[in-house]
């Protein structure tokens, strides 16, 4: 208590060293006799005036009050001088700075520390300080006596005695907080707090007098303290050996550390520490320290026992004045067993926890391909978006998955896990498939369960599902469980039908196409072939002149007509029937279960009549007819290609006899296609081969009989057949196109004989040579360079060259017939028209045509000496030509008579075989080196045939 009271003597001196300076000062300046207050008073005048200065509280309190008597009256300046100082000295003592320095000095040095503290202004009048408390203080009874005193004390020196005062003692924390009423007079506030500082005088004395009376039995205290410390340090360095023994998990490292021990603390000169084994009872050295046998003092052993059982010894040598050691050694002994223990158990659960670590490595690894196999399992089927079931064979208990439930449009309470609540929503017509599928797989048929069936939707329509799934079964194959799968497939399932139906049927008209009416006329041919009483009949119609549709109105007006034709033509059919559109233009009708030939006849008739009621397209009203080909079915078809091709070959024959009708298919039919295909086909290989050759014509002046030119014919000397007419293969070559590559031989084989005539007699002057060009070489691209080319390559003046072109080669168009040529008139070559006068000659269009001749047909040359009408024809012809500045050919001269006539008429040339026969190429350089031609005597001439022309067409 004597401490105590010293440390509290200590804290008022500095207080009042602090507080008496300025209230001295102002009571100088308020002329105060200093002698009087400081008479009698044990105290120096010059520590008044050091800051450091301690003052005895005693004094203190006496000096104030002899300023409070001596004052007296003071003015009002002087009394806002007054409070200016005592709030400068309440501030000072609540400045948490000035406080945390005092305690310092009261307590000692670095004792306490500032954690936290607020120190607002005085009309706030809050303070709070945060002390943090050192061990040493913590648990101290004389540290909460004087904290508590200082602590009451503070709150009445503020002359706050109504303030509200908290201590809080926490672990290693002191919180002392003030919190003061509203502020009042700070004069008053300070001479309160000086009268109870007086008081707290008498209690300081109080503590004095009982520390006194405890001084004696504190010594003895002291005595039994030293005992006790120095008891306590010997355990703490124990202790602190042990713990540090036992930190160590390596055997090797702390069988080192205990000799370091036993040597450096324990005070042992030599040792010996043995081990049990853990297989058996065994002892073996594990290591020495010193030399036992040099030394004299005594030796103990000392069993190692942990966990009540022995581990080890350890023999222990000291000298005969260090048997304290022995005793320190003694009381390590349990730290040294434990800690070999411990080691050698740390060792074993090392390798252990090695192992448990690869095993939980494992594990883990296990645990993580797990959850990304069922993340990748979630994942796939989330994006498959397909529906999962899992029946239990053995309970019944099916659970389905929520998507399950959400493709029939069912809540997730609406389905009970149970079978029937999935086969009773299958389609009745699917339900036996698939429970026979179903039970197929389980009973172990099939490898896999796998159905497409229809469900029923909650709205009550049917929704297309494939189903799958796989059984797990025991090890004897009996299956126990079984899961799968549910797709929603119906929009597969609309575009497969979608895909069906535009497969067999066309996109324009929506009639059946060709593959759905072959698979219906392939089953009436087996239909036929079964039964005796059962006839069909194949229709195959095209549209006559349908291209002028297309190319006059537009592609998209020519399909609105073939749209009409078919809503048209379907209701003239019968359900059991089939029209069909094969493409283009072209249709096919199978008429079924038919009792006569006469039936599909009449039914051909009502389809042309159908097409007399006329079309309307684009505000106009078109005309279509149609021809049609007509196959009957029989035994002898064994394909629906081969009725086709039959109804083809019929329509063929139907167009080839005017068009608009309908003919009925013939064997001879048949055999006249194959040899016209045959014909074809040996076409191509000719004009390949070069089997063709050119003959020529005379064209001979009229009135002369010289010769004016020739005109060259190709022939064509067949292999097999020999000579072929050109009335057989011209019109083939036209429909084939092969007369554009036979025309060009004929060019070049025509400038070719004028080149070898002109270098045989090179002293004549050539003659022309007129040559046939058919309506596709006119149509067609390049037949201008492939003249230009052959009259380059043989070096010949276009003028020797003269092109023949038919009426109906110019009405296919035309516009681009005229341009065609103008530029073969451009390049120099001699134009003429052919056949003038059967292709409905276009007057107006004459005078356009760049051209040089009309060539009159044989056909009104024939009766032109009996017949007035022919004769006036020929003679109008002639007359328009000379009219225009055209000269004029007559073809056909087959007697004297009609050569007169044409001589009367004045016309230029005339041709036939009045004259001759078409000639070779060495007979045509023969006649054109004499000049003339002389006609033969009438008995001399060959007798034309009364169905054959006299003369042969050309190409």
């Amino acid at each position: 208590m004597g401490t105590e009271l010293a440390k509290t003597n200590f804290f008022l001196e500095e207080v009042s060293c602090r507080v008496c300076q300025p209230l001295f000062l102002h009571m100088r300046q308020a002329g105060v006799d200093e002698g009087r207050l400081y008479e009698g008073l044990a105290i120096d005048v010059e520590t008044l005036h050091n800051p450091r200065a301690r003052m005895p509280w005693d004094v203190f309190a006496e000096m104030c009050d002899r300023a409070e008597g001596l004052a007296g009256p003071v003015t009002g300046a002087e009394l806002l001088e007054g409070h200016r100082i005592i709030r400068a000295i309440a501030g000072l003592m609540t400045n948490p700075h000035l406080l945390y320095k005092a305690m310092n000095r009261w307590f000692g040095p670095s004792t306490f520390r500032i954690v936290e503290h607020s120190c607002e202004d005085l009309t706030n009048n809050r303070l709070r300080i945060s002390l943090t408390i050192p061990p040493s203080y913590r648990d101290s009874p004389a540290f909460f006596r004087i904290s508590g005193t200082i602590f009451t004390v503070f709150p009445r020196l503020l002359g706050q005695p109504e303030a509200v005062v908290q201590l809080e003692i926490a672990p290693r924390r002191c919180v002392y907080t003030i919190a003061p009423p509203p502020s009042r007079s700070l004069l008053a506030r300070f001479r309160r707090g000086l009268r109870v500082f007086r008081s707290g005088r008498s209690v300081v004395e109080e503590l004095g007098t009982q520390e006194d009376q405890l001084r004696a039995s504190y010594q003895g205290l002291l005595q039994a303290h030293a005992q006790i410390k120095a008891q306590a340090g010997r355990l703490a360095t124990i202790n602190t050996l042990g713990r540090e023994l036992t930190r160590h998990t390596e055997l090797t490292q702390l069988v080192s550390t205990i000799m370091d021990v036993l040597r450096d603390h324990a005070g042992v000169n030599a040792a010996e520490l043995w081990t049990r084994g853990r297989d058996d009872d065994s002892l073996r050295l594990m290591r020495t320290m010193g030399t036992p046998d040099t030394l004299e003092g005594p030796s103990e052993s000392r069993p190692l026992i942990a966990g009540g059982r022995p581990t080890g010894r350890l023999d222990l040598w000291v000298k005969a004045e260090c048997r304290d050691a022995v005793t320190l050694s003694a009381e390590l002994t349990p730290w040294i067993a434990l800690a070999l223990e411990n080691a050698r158990s740390f060792t074993a659960l090392e390798a252990h926890r090695t192992l448990l670590q690869d095993k939980v490595h494992a594990l883990e690894q296990a645990e993580e391909a797990l959850r990304q196999s069922k993340e990748r399992y979630e994942l796939a089927v989330r994006g498959s978006n397909d529906g999962i079931w899992d029946w239990s064979l053995d309970s019944g208990v099916v659970h389905y998955s929520t998507r399950w439930k959400q493709m029939l449009g069912c809540e997730l309470t609406d389905v009970k896990e149970t079978i029937p609540e999935w086969f009773d929503r299958i389609h009745p017509d699917d339900l036996v498939r698939v429970k026979r599928l179903l039970n197929k797989h389980l009973s172990g048929e099939l490898p896999h369960f796998e159905a497409e069936h229809r469900m029923r939707h909650r709205d009550g329509k049917y929704s297309w599902m494939l189903t799958r799934g796989e059984a797990v079964r025991h090890p004897d194959g009996t299956p126990y469980r079984i899961a799968g799968s549910q797709s929603d497939i119906t929009a597969r399932k609309i575009a497969e039908d979608q895909l069906r139906h535009d497969a067999y049927h066309d996109v324009l008209c929506g009639l059946a196409n060709r593959a759905l009416f072959m698979e219906r006329l392939e089953r009436a041919i087996k239909r036929l072939n079964r039964r005796d009483d059962y006839l069909y009949a194949v229709l195959f119609v095209d549209l006559d002149r349908f291209k002028n549709i297309n190319d006059g109105l537009g592609h998209l007006a020519g399909d609105s007509l073939l749209i009409e034709l078919s809503t048209r033509l379907s209701g003239y059919v019968r359900e059991t029937d089939t029209l069909a559109r094969l493409g283009g233009d072209e249709f096919a009708v199978l008429l079924e279960d038919i009792c006569s030939p006469l039936d599909a006849q009449r039914a051909a008739q009502r389809f042309q009549e159908a097409l007399t009621t006329p079309f309307q397209l684009k505000g106009q009203e078109v005309f279509v007819t149609a021809s049609i080909g007509i196959a009957l079915g029989n035994r002898s078809y064994s394909g629906a290609e081969e009725v086709l091709r039959d109804a083809d070959t019929a329509l063929f024959y139907a167009k080839d006899g005017g068009r608009a009708r309908h003919e009925t298919f013939q064997r001879g039919m048949h055999l006249r296609a194959q040899a016209r295909l045959q014909l074809e086909n040996d076409l191509r290989r000719s004009v390949d081969r070069g089997d063709f050759h050119l003959v020529f014509h005379p064209i001979v002046d009229v009135e002369s009989c010289e010769i004016a030119g020739f005109e060259a014919l190709v022939r064509w000397m067949h292999h097999d057949r020999g000579q072929v007419s050109p009335e057989d293969f011209i019109g083939v070559c036209e429909e084939t196109g092969l007369i554009i590559p036979l025309g060009k031989l004929v060019i070049e084989g025509a400038c070719e004989a004028i080149a070898e005539w002109r270098q045989r007699h090179p002293e004549l002057s050539p003659p022309t040579i007129s040559i046939n060009v058919s309506p596709r070489q006119l149509s067609a691209e390049g037949l201008v360079d492939d003249v230009r080319h052959a009259l380059e390559r043989w070096k010949l003046a276009p003028q020797l060259l003269t092109l023949e072109i038919t009426e109906s080669a110019l009405l296919d168009d035309i516009d681009s017939s005229i341009q065609v040529l103008k530029d073969l008139k451009d390049l120099g070559v001699g134009l003429q028209i052919d056949d003038f006068g059967t292709g409905y000659s276009s007057l107006s269009y004459l005078s356009q045509l760049p051209i040089d001749a009309l060539k009159i047909d044989r056909s009104f040359l024939r009766d032109m000496t009996s017949d007035t009408n022919q004769f006036n024809i020929v003679s109008a012809i002639i007359t328009l030509a000379h009219s225009l500045d055209l000269e004029v050919t007559a073809e056909g001269v087959e007697h004297v008579a009609q050569l007169d006539e044409l001589r009367r008429l004045r016309c230029n040339h005339a041709q036939g075989y009045y004259f001759t026969t078409p000639i070779s190429s060495d007979q045509a350089c023969a006649l054109w080196r004499t000049g003339l031609m002389n006609p033969p005597s009438p008995a001399a001439l060959p007798a034309p045939s009364p169905s054959a022309p006299c003369s042969e067409p050309g190409t």
